[in-house]
């Protein structure tokens, strides 16, 4: 099952020794759900075009 916004922003990461920056994984998690919603929402527009292109 793909991935979605929701599970990205919903995904923890265990913390050990000198892990990676919290804040720094969170900004970059933020972007990648912006992103992501994009394409999501892309790809809905580019199905309902092929959908009318082939209906006709």
């Amino acid at each position: 099952m793909p991935l979605t916004p929701l599970d990205i922003h919903n995904k923890e990461f265990s913390k050990g020794f000198r892990g990676y920056d919290e804040d720094e994984v969170n900004e970059f998690l933020n972007q990648v759900i912006k992103d992501y919603e994009l394409i999501l929402r892309e790809k809905k527009i580019w199905k309902n075009s092929w959908n009318l292109c082939v209906n006709v």
